[in-house]
C-alpha cells in the first residue's frame, strides 16, 4: 500500500513538471518549421576527430593495445 501510494505521489510531481512545458511543445508542434539560430552558442565548440586524437589518453589495457596496434597505420593515413 506504501509504496501506490509513493508511486502515485510521484505521478503527480511529474505531472507538474510536464504541465510547465506544454505550452511550448504545442507551439513547437504547430509550428511549420522550427529555427534555433537565436540560441547561445556559448560553450559550442566544433569536435573533429583530429582533435580527439590528439587529447585522447589510452587508460585502459585494451585502450592501451589498440593504439598501439593502429600506431604505425595513424602516421600514414594522410586527414583532408
Amino acid at each position: 500500500m506504501q509504496q501506490r501510494l509513493e508511486r502515485s505521489a510521484a505521478y503527480e510531481e511529474g505531472k507538474k513538471d510536464i504541465a510547465k512545458w506544454q505550452p511550448q511543445v504545442k507551439a513547437n508542434r504547430e509550428a511549420a518549421t522550427l529555427n534555433f539560430a537565436g540560441q547561445s552558442k556559448k560553450g559550442i565548440q566544433k569536435v573533429t576527430t583530429a582533435s580527439l586524437q590528439a587529447t585522447f589518453r589510452p587508460e585502459t589495457e585494451m585502450e592501451q593495445e589498440v593504439r598501439a596496434a593502429l600506431a604505425p597505420r595513424s602516421r600514414s593515413v594522410s586527414h583532408t
